[in-house]
């Protein structure tokens, strides 16, 4: 028996179950890779912990510091496990391969998984030489290969801008960034630096509509997009094509729990505590939200595991909560339900860019500058504020 489980060892998982160790001694990691750091160990880029640390690190060395923490907090580690289901019964019972643990709290860290070709129904040839952002990045960060020397790229995700300049460090061509939408997916940072210091063009309004070639990837027809619509066609000649289209979270487990999704951000619905509509399952991480840095990620982890102790101690305060609801110009927003007794920081996402737009939730109001869907909009919101359930919103 578990106080604390906690679903995911990447720096989510892992920070929360740091935090929760520090409120009760039973604290387990199921992982279902052989090692610690999630998406981490793989990118090895720098830009991590800038926050959280004061430090800008790459992913193995964030990941690395973290893992040297949780490994001196005498944390059960399980590692190489896969969690087939998760039952609410008396606690938790969360079911492995080869054991089941039972568990007071559950926090669950399991990220994101990647939109695949047949996510996106791209026709065409079943051909090799397709592959997903974080797969490319794998092979060229972790395994040392190539994918290919003429690339396409589809979607300006950031993962896919950061793909793009590792490719061209490595001497491949890529022939451009193709992104459906009229303005990029990817943070502002990552298109100067990915794109723009490397000469990798961005093609806004356009996206692949065909994938062609025997045995390997020989071409692509490209469709430049107006009003919605394909204006005109191109091929393009390429022998890779690398699919930066998003991200889904991995929520399959909460889910089959019956936990509330929120269609904005695929991922659960919580409280001010990080806790899912499903008591004593809390959520953190790329599952919760798709963040921007890691920095966020982590401290998402050690709020849900935080709260995840108390929960499983009984010292968690019962409180009635009320929605926040979005309206016009965002996106989503997380927390989603708020009790009003203290400060929260909400996190939210716009729609569409903007120069500069008013948001108000309930009657608070700031003014901000440069909006843009691929940038996080953190809100302080006052407890006083809320009465009863109040809506988000962009002004004009």
């Amino acid at each position: 028996m578990y106080d604390v489980v906690v679903i995911g060892g990447g720096p989510a998982g892992m920070a929360a179950a740091l935090k929760a160790r520090e409120f009760v001694d039973r604290v387990a990691i199921v992982e279902r890779n052989d090692y610690l750091g999630g998406i981490l160990p793989q990118c090895i880029h720098n830009g991590f912990g800038t926050q959280y640390l004061k430090k800008d690190l790459t992913g193995p060395e964030f990941a690395h510091f973290m893992e040297e923490r949780v490994r001196g907090a005498d944390v059960d580690l399980i590692l190489g496990a896969h969690v087939d289901a998760v039952k609410r019964e008396d606690g938790f019972s969360i079911t492995l391969q080869d054991r089941v643990l039972r568990s007071k709290s559950v926090v669950f860290a399991t990220g994101c998984k990647e939109k695949t070709r047949f996510m996106m129904n791209i026709p065409g040839d079943r051909v090799s030489g397709v592959y997903t952002a974080g797969t490319a990045q794998a092979l060229m960060d972790i395994y040392g290969y190539l994918p290919g020397k003429r690339v396409v790229i589809v979607g300006s995700g950031d993962i896919g801008l950061i793909v793009a300049r590792r490719l061209a460090m490595e001497g491949a061509e890529v022939v451009g960034v193709y992104e459906i939408q009229p303005y990029p997916g990817g943070l502002p940072r990552n298109i100067v630096q990915c794109l723009e210091d490397y000469n990798i063009p961005l093609y806004l309004n356009s996206t692949v509509l065909e994938i062609r070639g025997r045995g390997r990837v020989e071409g692509v027809i490209i469709g430049h997009m107006k009003d919605g619509m394909v204006e005109d066609r191109e091929y393009v000649e390429c022998d890779t094509v690398i699919l930066a289209t998003g991200l889904i979270p991995n929520s399959k487990l909460l889910v089959n729990m019956g936990a509330e999704i929120d269609p904005g951000t695929g991922g659960p619905v919580v409280n001010e505590f990080y806790e899912t509509t499903v008591p004593g399952a809390f959520a953190a991480g790329n599952l919760l939200v798709v963040n921007d840095l890691v920095d966020h990620a982590v401290v998402q982890g050690e709020i849900a595991g935080k709260n995840a102790a108390l929960r499983s101690r009984g010292e968690l305060p019962e409180r009635k909560f009320y929605r926040v609801q979005t309206s016009r110009g965002v996106k989503f927003v997380v927390p989603q339900m708020l009790s009003g007794e203290e400060e929260v920081s909400l996190m939210m996402r716009v729609d569409t860019p903007m120069e500069k737009a008013r948001i108000r939730v309930g009657s608070t109001e700031r003014t901000l500058m440069y909006l843009k869907p691929s940038n996080m909009v953190f809100f302080k919101f006052p407890p006083q504020e809320l009465r009863g359930d109040v809506l988000a919103e962009v002004l004009e």
